[in-house]
């Protein structure tokens, strides 16, 4: 039950997996030393712990004592309390009349503010309620980056340069000395007397400060689109905008020299080095994580991809705090840098993978390229056992052994998989071009047809497929019970759709545009009820809020009542229920897993990143199945001792 509608590009490959030795692999390929017997601690791996909406655009962030301080652009210096990750709460904010909180510094128990225009603050935050700007400095530039050691604070200040700055008088900081550097000043770090400064497409200057008065000039080295600088064991590490991440020798003062250059699938704005990894600020590609243990060779062995534009990061022991623009601000733990282990994953050339389904014996996946294909699961990884060839499939449902599959230019193809190895076409359901999400519910195949409203076939007999229109609404996926309709309407809501008499009798609001609707059922809601819920995907969400995944209380059928959010890391495709366990397809946000057991309050499990977009998700066995577009069908024991109840 998942819409390919719209913000991805679907191309689809359809894939049964069947599972040998009862769905349990003991040796999973490519686990290495991650893998661990029946289960895993999804604790141990990077995941999102906390979400931090703001008022403003994020710019630069930090972390100490539960708090989170925010450089909230124009809204100016924000401390959010993630004592509770769950819930994080906004605390107070410091504004000025101008300017624009773009970084953040600490100077003892106090911070000092880049802010643009409006110069450096100084900020009390000993009452995170009533932080307190108690000292300011005007800049002949605009702010960007500041770096502080002991009481001096050194200030990369767009085109006036580096400024250094004495801020032991917290009220009444001075600029001390300037370099006036050729370039932009975007980004600044500091180690001894020697200071490091980003300078735009000017490249890498290297100033020495001993005397604070007059800073000057050692060297520079060329490298393009210097945005962002840290420096750790005698290297530089420059953020470089288009080009990704410069490694500098830096061991010998004014003999710098370039040694690599590693791409990133973003645009490199910052970077903050800890414990041998590099954390990259990637904009529209969230976080990338290399290891840098060998300078020379940095590895990437991680990344996080986020809603917004990510532009800083910071890093405090195993805890990361992301600075992600309009959409505020995220917190990741990262207990250990590497992914989590795969069981296994597979690729065919020029195929994109999407749509997933799973019943008790399967799970299919589709591509437009290659049509069906048929594979099979073992301790040697996937293999094709089958083929079928069919028109541009989009998205696919199982039911016994037949699946449903959907094509944008073909009426959905009722396919036969009882032999695997030769899946066969039985048959069409009329008038069902262009589907986008379906799902079925005693018998009967209930399908989003766009503007076309909503379907309903009988799998057995021979009746004339039903349409309900709903004038101008787009219906973008569906989910059936044995009584009613629910169905997500870009723009509109969620719609309910009476079996009886196939009628449209209510609908709710959502906060954002509906991609996927999945209904479960709980036990525990209102005992002894058995209650379903729906569960719905928002790829985009409205002004003043995320996307996620809105969580509805089905008691009343026809009045669904919202009682839980999910926010998500990205943009929310497709979900899947295990247990107490919701599980977040998000494009190229990856996949991301929470803990539903209070509906009130879901609670983050952990996050797989995949080099593709996550488009579609299922369980099966105890395993998680992802069709990740380029990446291929990723099949991972993610799924922790908790989750699945062992």
């Amino acid at each position: 039950m998942r819409s390919t509608f719209p913000h991805m590009v679907f191309i689809l490959l359809i894939a049964l997996v069947t599972l040998s030795c009862n769905g349990d692999v003991s040796a999973p390929p490519g686990s290495g030393d991650n893998s661990a017997p029946g289960c895993l601690d999804l604790d141990e791996y990077l995941h999102v712990t906390s979400i931090a909406p703001t008022n403003g655009s994020a710019k630069g962030v930090a972390l100490r004592d539960g708090l989170l301080f925010i450089a909230d652009g124009d809204e100016g210096l924000c401390v959010v309390d993630i004592s509770d990750p769950v819930a994080p709460v906004m605390r107070g904010c410091a504004t000025l009349a101008a300017g624009s909180a773009t970084d953040i510094a600490f100077l003892g128990t106090d911070l000092v503010v880049a802010w643009g225009t409006a110069g450096v603050a100084i900020v009390d935050v000993g009452d995170p309620d009533r932080p307190i700007i108690i000292g300011r400095v005007s800049t002949p530039g605009s702010v960007v980056d500041v770096v502080v050691v002991g009481t001096t604070a050194y200030v990369a200040d767009n085109i006036a340069g580096l400024l250094v700055m004495d801020v032991s008088d917290r009220a009444a900081p001075v600029i001390a000395g300037i370099e006036n550097t050729p370039g932009k000043a975007l980004g600044v770090a500091a180690t001894g007397s020697i200071v490091y400064v980003a300078d735009e497409q000017l490249g890498l200057r290297v100033v020495n400060v001993a005397d604070p008065k007059n800073p000057w000039l050692v060297s520079s080295l060329a490298v393009s689109g210097a945005s962002g600088v840290d420096v750790a064991g005698g290297f530089a590490f420059v953020a470089g905008g288009a080009a990704g991440m410069h490694v500098v020798n830096v061991s010998m003062v004014g003999a710098e020299t370039l040694v690599n250059t590693v791409s990133t699938p973003g645009f490199a704005e910052d970077v903050a080095i800890a414990n041998g990894i590099a954390y990259v600020a990637d904009r529209a590609a969230g976080v990338e994580l290399f290891d840098v243990t060998d300078p020379a060779s940095p590895a990437l062995v991680n990344w996080v991809r986020t809603d917004g534009s990510t532009g800083d990061v910071f890093v405090a022991g195993d805890t990361l705090a992301v600075a992600d623009d309009d959409v505020g601000a995220r917190v990741i733990r990262v207990p250990r840098v590497q992914q989590p282990p795969f069981v296994a994953r597979t690729t065919l050339p020029g195929v994109d993978y999407l749509g997933v389904a799973a019943d008790s014996a399967s799970v299919v996946v589709a591509d437009a390229a290659a049509g069906l294909a048929v594979m099979e699961l073992n301790s040697a990884g996937l293999r094709v056992v089958g083929s079928l060839s069919l028109a541009s499939p989009s998205e696919v449902i199982i039911s016994g052994s037949n699946a449903y599959v959907a094509s944008p230019s073909a009426a959905v193809s009722i396919v036969d998989l009882s032999d695997p190895a030769a899946p066969s076409q039985t048959g069409i359901v009329p008038q069902s071009i262009n589907v986008l999400g379906m799902s079925i519910a005693d018998s009967v195949l209930y399908m989003a047809k766009g503007i076309g409203g909503v379907l309903r076939y009988k799998l057995a007999g021979t009746d004339p497929v039903e349409q309900l229109a709903l004038g101008t609404a787009f219906v973008t996926d569906v989910a059936a019970t044995s009584t009613t309709v629910y169905a997500s309407v870009a723009g509109a809501g969620l719609f309910v759709v009476k079996l009886d008499g196939f009628l449209l009798t209510n609908s709710v609001m959502l906060r954002g545009f509906g991609a996927a609707v999945t209904v479960a059922p709980r036990d525990d809601l209102f005992p002894p009820l058995i209650v379903d819920v729906a569960y719905v995907a928002l790829s985009t969400g409205v002004t003043g809020g995320g996307p996620g995944v809105q969580i509805f209380s089905l008691l009343n059928p026809g009045t669904p009542v919202e009682i839980g959010f999910v926010d998500t890391s990205a943009g929310a495709v497709d979900v899947a229920i295990t247990g107490n366990t919701l599980i977040v397809a998000e494009g190229d946000g990856g996949v991301e897993l929470f803990d539903i057991t209070d509906l009130t309050r879901p609670g983050r499990l952990g996050y797989y990143p995949t080099i593709g977009q996550a488009g579609s998700v299922a369980v099966l066995g105890g395993l998680l199945y992802v069709a990740s577009g380029t990446d291929g069908l990723v099949v991972a024991d993610l799924l922790d001792c908790a989750v699945r109840g062992q």
